[in-house]
This record gives C-alpha cells, sequence and structure tokens, in this order.
C-alpha cells in the first residue's frame, strides 16, 4: 500500500511540476483544510458546482498550490508539497485516475482533458491551467 501511495505521490508531482500561483479557494462550506500545519477555513466561491467527490477532487487539483499552503513555500517545494496534500486529500478514486491518467502528457494535452473533466463538472475557473498554459509557452517556444 505505501508503494502506491509514494506512486501517486510521484504522479501528481509530475502532473504539477513547478509551477505556482494564487488564487481564491474553491471548497465546501466550511471545510477544515490541511496547511503547514494548521488547519484554516475556506469559504466558497463555487460550492454549488462541488456537489459531487468527483468535482471537489477537480477543485482541489485547481487551487491545491493554495489549499495545500504551499504558496508559502518556495518555488521548488511547492509541486511536491501540493501533490503530498492531494494524496492525502483526495476523496474520489476517479479523480486520481484521471491525475494519473494526465501526469505523462504534454502541457497542452492535460490543459485540454482537464478543461473536458471541468467542463462535465460545471466548474468554470482553474488556476493550475493558466499555470500549465504559462509554463507551456516558456517551454515551447518557436523561434
Amino acid at each position: 500500500m505505501k508503494s502506491i501511495y509514494i506512486s501517486f505521490v510521484l504522479a501528481l508531482c509530475s502532473t504539477w511540476g513547478c509551477l505556482n500561483g494564487d488564487k481564491e479557494a474553491v471548497t465546501k462550506p466550511a471545510e477544515k483544510v490541511a496547511t503547514t500545519g494548521q488547519l484554516q477555513d475556506q469559504a466558497p466561491t463555487e460550492a454549488s458546482n462541488a456537489d459531487t467527490p468527483m468535482a471537489r477532487d477537480l477543485i482541489r487539483i485547481c487551487d491545491g498550490e493554495k489549499l495545500s499552503g504551499a504558496l508559502e513555500l518556495p518555488l521548488g517545494d511547492r509541486a511536491m508539497h501540493t501533490a503530498i496534500w492531494l494524496a492525502s486529500n483526495m476523496e474520489s478514486q476517479a479523480a486520481r485516475d484521471f491525475s494519473a491518467s494526465i501526469r505523462a502528457l504534454p502541457m497542452a494535452e492535460r490543459i485540454v482533458l482537464l478543461n473536458d473533466e471541468l467542463s462535465k463538472h460545471a466548474i468554470e475557473e482553474c488556476d493550475i491551467i493558466g499555470r500549465w498554459a504559462d509554463f507551456d509557452k516558456k517551454t515551447n517556444k518557436v523561434e
């Protein structure tokens, strides 16, 4: 079981890469969210869209850096911290499977697939997509 957990964390790390940013948290009402050693209340901004475990997990993927407290860490430490937090806080196996399925894909393909999944759950905002798009532009410059 420990090796499955480690594999999942590594998969999330490769999915997240070393990206950063900030966004208003989107969680179920008054959800207790673990941060860097503390618990804090996160107010919902799109609570009506977080009515299933998969939808809540997609929101966690989108906002994982803020929800995990990773934004308080140096840039190089954020991906691993976020991945460990996601591994401990995702509710659904479907979200774990989805995250693992996109980890090895190029950023542009990840964005398309995540957008498709978000559309199925009526989630309109996703901070990580913007960071992935910025990262893709920086790493795939056409000269």
